[in-house]
């Protein structure tokens, strides 16, 4: 998907319209990232938002976010755990061969199956989610701006899960800024 992030005010001068500042398109792999983030982040109605944005403008073949979307609506309470499973079939092929590998579709997959066992509801901001991470507890989660889950060249990072449990329902934990 390429959209943009914003346009140019028109020009007084005739000749072509240049673009303002350092805006530029959006890439469907930021947008994509950046969905699964906030999945991740149990931001459930904003991914959803995004879903429902994006959806119309893909290709009917688009895997993804057809998937993301049965997803965050299971997650909601309002979705259909056996279209899950049917939207995420071909990803699963897909991601065991080695087209997986190279479009990252195994490990996005990894990330998202730790929010389904991730039982934290009460989260403020958004991490960005490296590493699978499950969240757990009844407390609440303030993520700082950068938070980071996981980084992509530690030793565990392929058979790894981050754990974050907050179990006090009075009691928060704030992250820093830093990688988490």
């Amino acid at each position: 998907m390429t959209g943009t992030c914003g346009s140019a005010p028109p020009s007084a001068s005739p000749g072509p319209v240049s673009p303002v500042g350092s805006l530029r398109p959006v890439e469907y792999d930021e947008v994509l990232d950046l969905t699964i983030d906030l999945l991740c982040s149990m931001q459930f109605t904003s991914a959803l938002s995004i879903c429902d944005e994006v959806l119309p403008q893909l290709d009917s073949g688009d895997p993804w976010f057809p998937m993301l979307t049965e997803f965050a609506k299971l997650l909601l309470g309002t979705g259909d755990p056996a279209a899950v499973q049917r939207a995420e079939r071909p990803l699963t092929v897909r991601a065991a061969s080695v087209l997986g590998e190279a479009t990252h579709d195994a490990a996005r997959l990894r990330r998202l199956r730790q929010v389904a066992v991730s039982t934290m509801r009460r989260v403020q901001g958004r991490a960005r989610t490296v590493q699978p991470t499950v969240l757990h507890g009844a407390g609440r989660l303030v993520l700082g701006e950068g938070c980071q889950f996981g980084f992509a060249r530690s030793p565990g990072y392929a058979s790894g899960v981050g754990y974050i449990d907050c179990r006090h329902r009075r009691r928060w934990s704030r992250s820093a800024p830093a990688q988490c």
